[in-house]
């Protein structure tokens, strides 16, 4: 979530402009009204101060999970939003929700994934990197993700 304050503050400014010096001062309908247009722009810039730190929250997390994914899975998937993956098996990383819930990888990565392709390594990652990682598969996804698979039984 990218929050960019820019945008919101020219429509905050002009929501609490007083139009008469003493309509704060009166206790005149203006005045009131400039009361009641003051304190909701109160909630409105706390709701967006939450949002920014929310955000910003996020973006450390969703960093470290690309670099995880630069680091250890590049030399053969791609691990962008974009481009080819330098190796002609290896699927890009924005397609795998097609293949699989993205959720589901949680504790194939926390134990060790393992391929029945010889040249992929078996990887381990920390629960704090796994839930990374995950985060940064989701932000890149081109498509829908796949269902999780549904209950068996006949």
């Amino acid at each position: 979530m990218n929050v960019h304050l820019d945008y919101y503050i020219p429509f905050i400014i002009g929501w609490i402009r007083v139009k008469e010096p003493g309509d704060m001062m009166g206790g005149n309908a203006r005045g009131e009204d400039a009361m009641i247009r003051f304190a909701k722009t109160c909630a409105v810039a706390a709701a967006l101060a939450a949002m920014v730190s929310a955000a910003r929250a996020q973006e450390p997390s969703l960093h470290r999970g690309e670099m995880l994914a630069r680091v250890n899975c590049a030399t053969c998937h791609a691990v962008g939003a974009t481009g080819d993956s330098p190796y002609p098996g290896a699927p890009p990383f924005r397609e795998l929700g097609q293949r699989y819930p993205l959720d589901d990888l949680q504790e194939a990565l926390a134990e060790g994934i393992i391929s029945g392709h010889p040249a992929m390594p078996e990887l381990r990652f920390s629960a704090d990197d796994v839930k990374a990682l995950i985060g940064y598969l989701k932000s890149i996804q081109t498509h829908t993700q796949a269902a999780a698979p549904g209950p068996r039984g006949g």
